[in-house]
């Protein structure tokens, strides 16, 4: 049985892509976290997730689409040090964004997750509203094990057959399961979240909501 849905808001933002004033919010629900830690359902999927072939600086349409700039000590963490000895996720296209999402949920690495796996478009608009952007961190705690279970729906990221990323807004774009399927799920049901938005942003490849 699919569970209720709660009119809470994600810090009461609402995403504004600017080609069509088209306004998005993310929803928080109110829902009991079973703790489970890693990947949910037993499914290993890193090797998909990361994609590409290490660190090739060289431009590739599918596992570097904004040509952004590869370290050359790249490995298949997508972390590297940086200047300050701390990590630096290299995120270049929805695969990668969606492995750093899962990684650091499962490590609980909630201000790497906000520093560098958020959107900064979405923390100008926590900004904007008048909140302060860490209150993001509440509803990962919060919804932890079904924001996994839903990047599992996504093995191959955007090139997941039949859940094809599709555009919404400038270097915007929304991956998401069938409705059908998202209710019937066969990794232990019905599924709290359906929608994962990312945008293409200077640096890197980030994510700008779940619904």
């Amino acid at each position: 049985m699919r569970r209720a849905r709660s009119p809470l808001w994600w810090g009461a933002l609402a995403v504004a892509l600017s080609a069509g004033c088209e306004e998005r919010r993310v929803v928080s629900r109110r829902v009991a976290l079973r703790g489970i830690p890693g990947a949910v359902g037993g499914e290993e999927v890193d090797a998909p997730l990361a994609g590409g072939s290490g660190g090739k600086p060289a431009f590739d349409a599918i596992n570097n689409p904004a040509n952004y700039p590869t370290p050359e000590d790249l490995d298949a963490t997508l972390r590297v040090n940086g200047p300050d000895n701390k990590p630096r996720l290299v995120s270049r296209n929805p695969r990668e964004m969606l492995l750093h999402l899962r990684t650091t949920l499962a490590n609980e690495e909630y201000d790497l997750l906000l520093g560098q796996v958020v959107a900064e478009q979405t923390k100008r608009e926590y900004r904007k509203r008048g909140k302060d952007p860490a209150e993001a961190v509440g509803f990962f705690r919060r919804h932890r094990d079904d924001i996994l279970r839903l990047v599992q729906e996504f093995p191959l990221g955007e090139l997941t057959p039949d859940r094809m990323a599709q555009p919404i807004g400038p270097s915007a774009f929304r991956l998401e399961v069938p409705e059908l399927l998202a209710g019937d799920s066969t990794r232990g049901g019905g599924l709290l979240f359906r929608r994962i938005d990312y945008v293409f942003e200077p640096d890197a490849c980030r994510l700008l909501l779940i619904d």
